[in-house]
């Protein structure tokens, strides 16, 4: 007191005394235990793997550092680019663990307090926490020092035990350091693949030095971001509290969910269950999102207990959402109905009565999802529909169509997010025989022409034998002479002209105008836009093809043939020149695809580069029809031999 009464006086003022009798209050304190004071909410990156179900785990945390229990899913409001969307499930669950122990070492460690040097205290109470584990726990262990780890990733209480009984450093002759903290986080944030695991240090060291307090600040700064609790003891005596680099710890621990503590030998340690127990669950809740579109959005959660709102900062994530894309799957290019005849009864009958139209459906955004409906349209009428699983194939009922016609073929889709998607039109041809004809239709059949033709020969009779008996009737003479007179009259007879018969050939086969190479040639090969409704070529020379790899698509900048529609990607596909005569065309990854025939072509393989030879892709012949999306061409080789057209000749008229 002596001491003290002269400190006083010598600072001559008030303000030193108040100052002194504030540290000897800290000092009369059997303990200081620092923690946070306001209730916080820590939320782990969205999972977005079950898309349109989004999950994410959160720890609420009250200002006594307790885990609050018992949350029900009316208590929480999860804010999705900050608009409320309803919780489709709340689960608490108890993932364990991630518990380090790093320490500082330093003489001040092995300072004795009563005998006993403070270091073999901590451990005592380590010890008597590990005891009261069960010996299956969901927890783990790992024990560090400034020279790394010790012990890592231990499962087994056992084991944690016989680690820190094994753990005897030579505290007097070890020098205190930063490496035990910053190795201490890392091993902390590195719980695995178990991302739930509450990830908990305990950080115990002496008094820091002041040109290490900005590196703790960085550290406690990296932990937060790590999702690390750090729980900090300061070893020394409790007038320690007065430094900066006490009030550096402390922030450090508060800052990350943690508390902060000294101890000099004579307090009680804290009971190590009372920290890890309230950080041993966790809450999961999923939710159905009510995004639409790709891009970056974010999340955070509000919980509402005891009446007070804690609400969680915003968690960034990203997202990739594209329609379903439909693709016909060998689709048929003619369907033809023959009739058939029952051997019992006889009855004729039309078959088949219906076909099966097969779809492929892919998700690009790589988030499989559950469909609506798919749905199969005839020339632009709703023929099928499927509104439960197989949504990949259809029955085109056939018993309505009566004549032989070309229809054109569509599927859409919609998915549970009500996002839709078509198929190109695809043309079909449907032939339909004729109905044979009964016995009796054959019969008259024959009879007509017969009847017809016996009533023609009966005028013919009837007017020659009027003539006949019209010669030999005796006329006037007046009339008689003007007859005869016709007969000999030169200028009423009839002159004989001779027949001119005209021979009618072939027309020489002529392919139009063809698109020019530099130098005037004619290109080796060619595309031409088709019409959509019946396939025929549009007018004009067509689309040059020169380059042994042209490409296809709608980025002007990318491609050399520019097609434009919502169907064709940027760079959609290419047609590679093998040889003389050759070509081969291949897919570039399109979304909508590319088709030879209705037939789908393979993409290039992953990876290949343009301007490498693969194996890839179909080659093409003179006169094939190719989509590209819903874009048709017909794809045409220069002075390729056209199919042999049957050539019916024309009869000379005698």
């Amino acid at each position: 007191m002596k001491m003290i009464r002269n400190f006083i006086k010598k600072s001559g003022g008030k303000l030193a005394a108040v100052i002194l009798l504030s540290i000897l209050i800290l000092a009369a304190l059997p303990a200081i235990a620092l923690g946070q004071t306001e209730n916080t909410i820590t939320l782990t990156a969205p999972d977005t793997s079950q898309f349109p179900q989004i999950s994410a785990f959160f720890w609420p945390v009250n200002a006594d550092g307790e885990f609050i229990q018992d949350l029900q899913p009316a208590d929480i409001s999860v804010l999705e680019n900050s608009q409320t969307v309803d919780i489709n499930d709340l689960q608490k669950i108890e993932p364990g663990i991630h518990f380090v122990v790093a320490v500082n070492e330093g003489p001040t460690l092995a300072n004795r307090y009563a005998g006993k040097v403070r270091f073999d205290s901590i451990k005592e109470n380590l010890s008597a926490w590990i005891r009261s584990e069960p010996a299956a726990t969901a927890d783990d262990f790992s024990l560090i020092n400034n020279d790394g780890a010790i012990q890592s990733g231990l499962t087994d209480p056992s084991q944690w035990q016989s680690a820190l009984d094994n753990y005897q450093p030579d505290l007097l002759k070890a020098t205190p350091a930063m490496s035990s903290l910053t190795a201490g986080i890392d091993q902390a944030a590195d719980a695995g693949d178990n991302i739930t695991k509450t990830k908990v240090l305990l950080y115990i060291t002496p008094l820091p030095e002041d040109a290490q307090l900005s590196g703790i600040q960085d550290a406690a700064k990296r932990a937060g971001e790590l999702g690390v609790r750090m729980f900090i003891w300061l070893i020394g005596p409790q007038n320690y509290m007065a430094t900066q680099a006490a009030m550096v710890l402390q922030k450090a621990a508060t800052d990350t969910g943690g508390s902060f503590f000294v101890f000099s030998g004579a307090e009680t340690l804290p009971d190590i269950a009372a920290y890890l127990n309230p950080l041993k669950y966790v809450y999961q809740l999923t939710y159905t999102t009510k995004i639409r579109s790709s891009g970056n959005f974010d999340l955070a959660v509000k919980v509402s207990s005891g009446g007070a709102t804690i609400e969680s900062a915003k968690m960034p994530f990203s997202l990739d959402v594209q329609s379903p894309v439909p693709i016909f799957l060998s689709p048929p290019i003619q369907v033809d109905r023959a009739w058939t005849k029952d051997e019992k009864t006889g009855a004729l009958s039309l078959g088949p009565a219906s076909t099966a139209v097969h779809i492929m459906i892919e998700f690009p955004d790589g988030h499989q999802r559950t469909l609506n409906a798919s749905r199969l349209f005839v020339d632009g009428k709703l023929v099928a529909e499927n509104t439960a699983a197989p949504f990949d194939v259809f029955t085109w009922e056939l018993g309505e169509y009566t004549a032989s016609e070309t229809h054109l073929l569509k599927v859409t889709l919609e998915d549970q997010l009500g996002m839709t998607n078509q198929t190109i039109e695809i043309p079909v041809k449907l032939v339909i025989e004729a109905k044979p004809k009964t016995g009796i239709q054959k019969v008259i059949a024959w009879f007509d022409p017969l009847r017809a033709a016996l009533a023609g020969l009966g005028v013919i009779a009837v007017i020659a034998f009027g003539w006949i008996v019209l010669k030999r009737s005796k006329l006037p003479g007046r009339i008689r002479m003007r007859l005869d007179r016709k007969k000999t009259d030169p200028v009423t007879q009839p002159v004989a002209v001779e027949q001119v018969v005209t021979v009618v050939r072939p027309l020489k086969f002529e392919q139009p105008d063809w698109p020019r190479v530099a130098g005037g040639a004619a290109a080796p090969a060619r595309l031409r836009v088709c019409n959509t409704d019946d396939l025929q070529p549009l007018p004009g020379e067509g689309i040059a093809i020169t380059k042994s790899e042209t490409l296809l698509g709608s980025n002007a900048r990318k491609v050399d043939i520019l097609l434009s529609g919502e169907s064709v990607s940027e760079v959609h596909a290419m047609i590679v020149k093998e040889g003389e005569g050759q070509y081969r065309l291949e897919d570039a990854g399109s979304l909508a695809g590319t088709w030879i025939n209705y037939v789908p072509v393979p993409a290039r393989p992953a990876g290949i580069l343009t301007g490498t030879t693969t194996s890839g892709g179909t080659l093409l012949e003179h006169g094939d029809l190719i989509h590209i999306g819903r874009i048709p061409l017909r794809f045409e080789i220069h002075r390729s031999t056209p199919r042999r057209i049957q050539v019916i000749p024309v009869e000379e008229q005698r």
